[in-house]
């Protein structure tokens, strides 16, 4: 299981972008909301989409670029 967590600023298309906590493109701690503990990219959007309709997994995180 990994940390992720999600920038409090929408970005790319408008949408709020979910990191794995070791990211280097994760932005300073009052910038994020840390999201629970999950076990895989799908949970973290889920549990982002409870903050923010709109979100996206980190390019530099996830390679398969899913978004949702």
């Amino acid at each position: 299981m990994s940390m992720f967590f999600v920038e409090k600023k929408a970005r790319f298309q408008n949408k709020h972008v979910v990191h794995q906590s070791d990211c280097e493109l994760l932005p300073v701690q009052d910038n994020c909301i840390p999201l629970k503990i999950a076990k895989n990219s799908e949970q973290a959007l889920e549990e982002a989409s409870k903050y923010y309709p709109r979100v996206r997994l980190c390019s530099v995180c996830f390679s398969d670029g899913e978004e949702e």
